[in-house]
């Protein structure tokens, strides 16, 4: 932990892409309920939580090792091989956004040709 600033900050977003996926989940969840007829519940803010804490044990377990502790707070050099558990920590949300995402997209559209009566 040479740099802490740049430390923290990378600890940080990598806790903002599990909230941001996690709470994309979640008010895609309430879009879907709300054009069934279902009164929503705030998923978004239950999920973000959700997925940070999952996150952030994940980030826990894995960077124990000085190998990905290495790897995640510095780059490593061209020599080196990854370290498959890092790119999932990161691969993970992003996959949850992107989805999360093109279902939002799907149920706004959905919304839009079925308004509530």
């Amino acid at each position: 932990m040479k740099r802490p600033l740049h430390d923290m900050g990378t600890i940080l977003a990598l806790a903002a892409l599990w909230a941001v996926s996690g709470y994309i989940m979640g008010a895609t969840l309430e879009i879907v309920l709300k054009t069934i007829g279902l009164v929503p519940y705030p998923f978004g803010t239950i999920f973000a939580s959700i997925n940070v804490i999952i996150g952030m044990l994940l980030f826990k377990g894995i960077v124990r090792n000085s190998v990905a502790d290495r790897i995640f707070f510095e780059v490593p050099s061209p020599d080196d091989e990854g370290y498959m558990p890092i790119g999932c920590l990161w691969a993970i949300p992003a996959n949850l956004l992107i989805v999360g995402l093109v279902l939002w997209f799907l149920a706004f559209i959905i919304q839009l040709l079925f308004p509530e009566q």
